[in-house]
């Protein structure tokens, strides 16, 4: 009877830390991302956020709406604003996760998605998954990395797409 009672409340420990780590992750998860910006993008808001995470990593990405003020900055003077920091916002200290989240210089697209984009766009774009079953979003992001007018960088299992444009900047992961 008390092993009934033990392995019961046991059960109802585990299950309440599994619910208070899932709405931690979900209450930290749009600061998270915000980390991974460079600080010269201001952010107005997170339009959308779209993940699978699986114990050994996961796939997805978020869309952010930047401020007009960097909008008619990149507008403005491009690649030379863009690449005033190549450093996540939240990684500034020299440490692991600042090589995390360091990113290669911005090129302007058009680029080719299957020979050398990283993974995350890739992720997103892919059949039945995360932005595809979205019928306004998923053409954006095909049509941004085919023609003039928008930037991509990219980092070790991630990169992010800028449509200045429509002053979209979207982070894609995989990893």
């Amino acid at each position: 009877m008390q092993i009934a009672l033990f392995l019961k409340y046991a059960f109802y420990w585990l299950v309440f830390i599994l619910i208070a780590g899932y709405v931690s992750f979900k209450l930290y998860e749009p600061t998270f991302y915000k980390n991974a910006i460079p600080e010269q993008f201001e952010i107005e808001e997170i339009l959308k956020i779209k993940s699978e995470t699986w114990i050994t990593g996961g796939c997805g990405g978020v869309i952010f709406k930047i401020s007009d003020s960097t909008k008619n900055q990149v507008l403005k003077n491009g690649l030379n604003f863009l690449d005033k920091d190549l450093h996540g916002r939240g990684y500034k200290e020299v440490n692991r996760e600042r090589y995390y989240y360091t990113y290669e210089p911005w090129v302007e697209t058009p680029i080719n998605i299957k020979g050398g984009i990283a993974s995350g766009l890739n992720c997103l774009l892919q059949k039945d998954n995360h932005i595809e079953d979205d019928s306004e979003i998923a053409p954006i992001v095909r049509n941004a990395v085919k023609q003039k007018g928008s930037y991509y960088t990219k980092k070790r299992e991630g990169e992010l797409l800028l449509i200045p444009s429509m002053g979209l900047l979207f982070f894609a992961y995989s990893g």
